[in-house]
Formats: structure tokens, C-alpha cells, sequence
């Protein structure tokens, strides 16, 4: 099980489409054994985004969060950005400041076809487990799908800016042969188990997590056999997978990648986000991209980053 063990090397130790890598994301340490009873966000905060998304938006002044790269409003510019380039489109706390309200939310493009365009935020911006309970499911009954078409969906977008956000049929395809190399191991170390799981029914999501299938087409992800079980971690970083923390997503309890010597600085203060695609029901784990952008199971019950994901219509 050599990819878990990178994934246990990574936590001791402890964008993108169109063929087109981003502008390099900016760094921004917490304990992710918290109790998982305070894994969605505070009603307080809730309340918050609400009553800024229920007055008057043109009375909402720009509020962008960190060294902003975006190009401007999503619905205004998209028809003329190429994929890599930031957009900004709804809000959401960020900087863990409740005081000031919530701040523009910043997606990288990753893709456009035919008037919509796909998006994902630049940072994890928030911490959530992947199913409340601790129970093994898949994406489809997970309690974090339900938060982010729910409560997520609800209260970072206007009434106007949800009409743009298109339902859409996701496939959500099995990973055995991304475990394939691991498993043939596991056979011949006399082990009885098989990583990877067969995949389940679509599903028609408003916010959602990348899959493995979309994450390995939008940016370049290592498979086992491209590593080598004695290759350094340190040459394969992925940097265009590499993600940060907002500070509210770090007061949520979310893990950071510590200064690692002979590491290049941009996994320093890095996150793990989780994708939708199983990994091991036998292990409770789903799959996530880890701080040096290296794909691996992830367990559904730690609180983990998160990285929504919208189809937007900007015709």
C-alpha cells in the first residue's frame, strides 16, 4: 500500500486546465484530530453571509481576500479569459474576521465549452469531514455533498448568481486502476485486501468536489509507477495541484504542511483538499490531493480542506 504510505511520509513529515499551468498561488499549524461534532460552518457565520447576500448587491462593495489575481467578476469577464486566469464570483468568510463580513471567493478557470465555464476556488476555504458520523459512504450520501448544494450553495451566492450555476451530471468513475501498481503489490506481499473501489451512479450536483478523472486532466498527477517506491518526495511536487488554507479554513482545524528541508518553499503552509472519488471502504477513505500534490486516500472522518467546484453559465 505504497501510496498510503507516502500519504503517512507526507503527515509525519508534516492550477491547471487547457494545457495551460496558473499564476503561482501564495502561501497564506493546526491539529485535524478535533471533534468532528463542529465540521460545518457556525451559524453565526452562516447568518453573516446571509444577511450581506440578502441586501441590495449592487450596495456590495468588492471585498477580495489576500493578493488577489483575479480578473474581475466572473459573469462579467469570463467569455474573454483563458483557462489558468482568476475570477472572483459569490462570497464567503475568508480572512476569519466576522466583523468585516464575508470576502469575494476567487476561482481559478479550468475549463470553458460553450458558454459555461468550470471553476474552482484558488484556496481550500474551509474544513469539513467527508461523511458526519464517521460511517463509510461514497460522494453520492456523503453529509459534505449535502452541505455544499445546501448550506454552501445558499449562502455564498446571490439569488442572481445561483441562475448561473448550472446542475450537472457528474460520472463518478471507479479508481482501481489508478491502485492498480499498489494492489499488484499487496498480491505479492501476501496481503488480502484491494485498494480502489468500482464506481456508483451519477450524480446532479450544483457545488462539487473534482473526481480523480477530473483532476488528473486538469493537472498533472504522478501514478505510483511514475514515482518508484524509492523516489525522493521532494521531486515529485506537483506545484500546480498545491493548495492553501484562507485563515478561516485554518481555524477550522484543517492540517498545514510544516518547512521541510530540501523541499521547495510552495509545499510550506500547502493543505490536503478532498476530491469526490473513493479510495478504500476497507480503510474508510476517500481520495484528496495531499499538500505536495500528490493524489492519495484520505480518511472521510478527519476534517479535511475543501475545494468547491461549479459549472457557471456566462452567456
Amino acid at each position: 500500500m505504497k501510496k498510503v504510505l507516502y500519504a503517512v511520509i507526507i503527515c509525519a513529515l508534516l492550477t491547471v486546465g487547457c494545457g495551460q499551468k496558473g499564476d503561482e498561488l501564495i502561501n497564506t499549524d493546526s491539529d485535524t484530530d478535533k471533534s468532528t461534532s463542529d465540521v460545518y460552518s457556525s451559524q453565526e457565520i452562516l447568518d453573516n453571509i446571509t444577511e450581506e447576500m440578502t441586501e441590495n448587491d449592487e450596495a456590495i462593495e468588492p471585498r477580495p481576500y489576500g493578493n488577489s489575481l483575479s480578473k474581475g467578476y466572473a459573469l462579467d469577464v469570463l467569455k474573454d479569459v483563458e483557462c489558468g486566469s482568476f475570477v472572483n464570483f459569490g462570497r464567503y468568510e475568508q480572512d476569519g474576521n466576522l466583523e468585516n463580513g464575508t470576502e469575494d471567493i476567487e476561482w481559478v478557470v479550468l475549463d470553458k465549452s460553450d458558454g459555461k465555464a468550470l471553476l474552482l476556488t484558488r484556496y481550500v476555504i474551509d474544513g469539513q469531514v467527508f461523511n458526519k458520523g464517521g460511517e463509510y459512504r461514497t460522494w453520492k450520501d456523503a453529509t459534505l455533498r449535502n452541505w455544499l448544494q445546501d448550506d454552501f450553495f445558499y449562502s455564498a451566492f446571490s439569488a442572481d448568481e445561483q441562475k448561473a450555476i448550472i446542475e450537472t451530471d457528474n460520472t463518478n468513475p471507479g479508481t482501481m486502476d489508478f491502485f492498480e501498481e499498489d494492489n499488484k503489490a499487496n498480491l505479492e506481499d501476501g496481503l488480502d485486501y484491494t485498494e480502489g473501489e468500482e464506481g456508483f451512479e451519477n450524480t446532479k450536483d450544483t457545488v462539487f468536489l473534482l473526481s480523480l478523472e477530473e483532476v488528473q486532466k486538469y493537472f498533472y498527477i504522478p501514478k505510483e509507477s511514475e514515482i518508484g517506491p524509492d523516489e525522493l518526495l521532494s521531486n515529485v511536487i506537483n506545484e500546480d495541484a498545491i493548495a492553501y488554507p484562507t485563515d478561516y479554513a485554518k481555524s477550522r482545524g484543517i492540517w498545514e504542511q510544516e518547512e521541510l528541508d530540501g523541499y521547495p518553499s510552495t509545499v510550506t503552509g500547502a493543505t490536503i483538499w478532498y476530491l469526490r472519488s473513493p479510495a478504500s471502504e476497507k480503510f474508510s477513505m476517500t481520495l484528496a490531493v495531499y499538500a505536495m500534490g500528490i493524489v492519495d486516500g484520505d480518511e472521510t472522518s478527519r476534517i479535511s480542506g475543501i475545494r468547491p467546484a461549479i459549472w457557471v453559465s456566462y452567456q
